[in-house]
């Protein structure tokens, strides 16, 4: 067995498992998960990140369009998690030997860089109103699973 995998796999390991326990926390509990974000801990304005958590929480009831409102990118960021996790099962099951060739051909590089660039202008834009105008914050600070209503 492959020394560099040794190493990795208790990383997939709690991977595996606590994705799908968090997910299920966030789904059955969401008022309970605490304050995630520091930069709004700090500064009292959402991040580019704000609302993903309820994202995901709305994601779980299958509610795509209130976990778009939360922050349009939490679906993006679900279908990439539920991936990766089906990747590290994949590596677990194989004892690490199963690969994806598609993401050294670059291309996912490529998305990669795409999606966060869309990101950061969303979190720029998205602070930039909240600056200018607070009553104009956008729905993400408006709670339906009961996650950081102010």
């Amino acid at each position: 067995m492959d020394t560099a995998w040794r190493k990795l796999k208790i990383q997939y390991l709690v991977f595996v498992l606590g994705f799908p326990a968090a997910l299920a926390w966030v789904a059955l509990f969401p008022s309970s998960v605490p304050p995630l974000c520091l930069f709004r801990i700090t500064s009292g304005y959402d991040c580019p990140g704000c609302g993903m958590t309820r994202g995901f929480a709305a994601l779980a009831h299958l509610d795509i369009l209130s976990a778009i409102r939360y922050n349009p990118f939490s679906p993006i960021v679900f279908i990439i998690a539920v991936a990766l996790w089906i990747f590290a099962v994949a590596r677990l099951i194989t004892d690490g030997r199963f690969n994806m060739q598609l993401w050294r051909r670059g291309i996912t590089d490529r998305i990669f860089v795409v999606i966060l660039v869309l990101y950061l202008i969303y979190g720029i834009g998205r602070l930039a109103l909240e600056i200018h105008d607070p009553s104009l914050r956008l729905p993400a600070t408006i709670s339906t699973y009961g996650v950081h209503q102010r």
